[in-house]
């Protein structure tokens, strides 16, 4: 979702390039579940997606890092 581009029904703050952009995205998920088994479940998925989006936030460094300095 960090390189997504705009204009496709997603999100303002979806497709900005910004540096561990991923892990942002998915601590705001987080933080937007509303009823208790929605956080449950959000939170268990967390454990797996929160690292691989840290690991492949890390692998595009080389790219948004660029892109957020020209800003």
């Amino acid at each position: 979702m960090n390189f997504i581009s705009k204009g496709r029904g997603v999100r303002d703050d979806y497709g900005q390039m910004a540096v561990y952009g991923g892990v942002d995205i998915d601590i705001k998920a987080l933080s937007e579940a509303e009823w208790f088994w929605t956080k449950l479940g959000a939170i268990f998925l967390m454990f797996i997606e929160i690292p691989l989006s840290a690991a492949m936030d890390t692998v595009t460094l080389p790219i948004t890092i660029p892109v957020t300095l020209s800003r």
